[in-house]
């Protein structure tokens, strides 16, 4: 439920919509893609895991792709949006927010 919201939502993104030429399923299957592996961030995290340092930076990556028609939208209702790191990532792996205003 959440992908179809989330598709919705940002099928009309320029990002990317520019991105994977304006087809609709092709969003949704980047969007799902990127949706199961920004997992990997968190799971990276957690004793005995076997996450790589490149499945983590594919997780941020996949992580920015999902954040950016987020970020877009906010630009457009408010003055300023910015994505923002509040603590180290050594401290949590959840460690970026949107902030708006």
């Amino acid at each position: 439920q959440d992908l179809v919201s989330y598709c919705e939502i940002y099928q009309e993104d320029k990002y990317l919509c520019k991105l994977l030429d304006d087809d609709q399923d092709r969003i949704r299957n980047l969007v799902s893609l990127c949706v199961r592996h920004v997992a990997w961030r968190t799971t990276a995290g957690c004793q005995n895991s076997t996450m790589t340092d490149k499945q983590v930076h594919a997780a941020e990556l996949f992580e920015d792709v999902l954040q950016q028609p987020r970020l877009a939208r906010l630009r457009e209702l408010f003055p300023c949006a910015e994505e923002v790191v509040f603590v180290p990532q050594s401290h949590s792996l959840q460690n970026r927010c949107l902030l708006a205003g």
